[in-house]
């Protein structure tokens, strides 16, 4: 126990350190990533790296999964930049933000009063959020605590009821669902996850590879333990009573959410009146297949826009 606690204690503080180290030195590959420079806001849970495009545009924010970073979304700031603010955060212990205290903010609902903060900090107003797997949970407790918003889109997150009885029922069984919560990852399973989380091989996505071994083990290991806690219900009211507008935009070839059980969950309020497919993408079709992807999200905003339109007339 005291080995591993030891190797613990190492762990983090390395990944702390590539995280500060990379803050400063790497800058300007992340700026060409993503075309705008990052900085660290203060939250009620410590402090994130946040790229934000700035202006008085509709605000579009989008939120990483599991050991990712917000380069992830790096087509979405070039596509959605000249019609949208578009935001997007590196969770604690992810990307270039700092480690943070394990069991107060490495948890879904920390994740998303963070959101919370940034939306008021950024004054984004009502803030249409995409959230990508982790990500996902993370967009549906913000919209289920009513937090500011326009409409929420979530990409390969399956829908929870009951935790966690749902859980063998929205995600297929795999190696990768086992390291998804998992502290320690030898360099093969970090490769491994890489790989199959973002479908593409090494050296094609530099820095959400990066990601990948950067991740505070913690981040993974406790935003998994505390889903046994969470409100899953109150997310199950907002989809299936239809609150805001919402959409599903999956890749078909996704090899982890159960594709059946998401169609038929059955949702008060979805875009297109079902789930969306991408193109022949798998877990990450943003990233994937980003020109079908961009333009089914662009399909979605002037969706929302048209219906808050017409709801005011």
């Amino acid at each position: 126990a005291a080995l591993q606690e030891a190797w613990g204690a190492s762990n983090r503080l390395k990944t702390d350190l590539i995280a500060r180290w990379r803050r400063h030195r790497n800058a300007h590959q992340r700026e060409t990533a993503i075309g705008v420079t990052d900085r660290l806001i203060e939250t009620s849970h410590w402090a994130v790296s946040v790229a934000d495009t700035g202006g008085d545009k509709p605000a579009l924010l989008f939120i990483h999964g599991n050991s990712s970073a917000k380069e992830v979304f790096r087509h979405q700031f070039t596509r959605f930049r000249d019609s949208h603010r578009v935001v997007a955060l590196d969770l604690p212990g992810h990307g270039v933000s700092p480690n943070a205290h394990p069991e107060r903010d490495y948890n879904v609902e920390a994740y998303a009063e963070i959101v919370r903060d940034l939306v008021e900090t950024l004054g984004l107003g009502e803030p249409v959020i995409f959230g990508w797997s982790l990500g996902g949970y993370v967009g549906l407790e913000y919209a289920a605590r009513q937090y500011p918003m326009r409409a929420l889109a979530i990409c390969g997150t399956s829908p929870v009821g009951k935790f966690p009885e749902d859980m063998p029922k929205g995600y297929i069984p795999s190696p990768h669902m086992e390291l998804a919560g998992k502290r320690f990852h030898s360099p093969s399973e970090k490769a491994a996850y890489a790989r199959h989380t973002i479908g593409m091989p090494r050296g094609t996505e530099p820095l959400v590879w990066q990601a990948v071994w950067r991740t505070d083990g913690l981040a993974r290991e406790q935003a998994f333990a505390t889903l046994k806690s969470m409100d899953w219900p109150r997310q199950v009211r907002f989809l299936r009573e239809g609150w805001k507008p919402f959409a599903m935009i999956n890749g078909p070839k996704d090899p982890f959410i159960n594709h059946t059980w998401c169609r038929d969950f059955g949702y008060g309020d979805i875009w297109q009146g079902a789930v969306q497919n991408v193109g022949e993408a798998g877990h990450a079709p943003f990233l994937e297949d980003p020109e079908t992807f961009n333009q089914m999200l662009e399909e979605y905003l002037v969706w929302v826009e048209n219906r808050a339109k017409n709801l005011s007339d």
